[in-house]
């Protein structure tokens, strides 16, 4: 059975049950992420602008508060979020997708 991919209006509904405990900054990369997420389910007749605003709600959730850009670069924090979100896969939908 394929793999159901949640809508923004679901994924808003589960990150409001368990936020609290979180950062605020994580709360704020969050709300982003899931606005463009909406965004991007709007642009059903144009995938090429769907793929431009999920890119940006993917770039709002992995984004890190660095107090100094020469902290990490960037392709570090995006290969350290991949490697975190494929590590809680454990029913590799992510896996099986890429």
């Amino acid at each position: 059975m394929p793999y159901a991919i949640p809508t923004a209006a679901q994924l808003a509904k589960q990150w409001e049950g368990v936020h609290d405990g979180f950062p605020n900054t994580l709360n704020l990369r969050m709300r982003r992420a899931l606005s463009w997420i909406e965004r991007a389910e709007k642009e059903a007749d144009d995938p090429d602008a769907a793929f431009i605003f999920y890119w940006i709600a993917f770039n709002a959730a992995y984004a890190k508060d660095k107090p100094h850009a020469s902290d990490q670069p960037e392709r570090d924090l995006f290969n350290d979020y991949c490697h975190t979100l494929l590590g809680l896969d454990a029913g590799r939908v992510i896996y099986d997708a890429l």
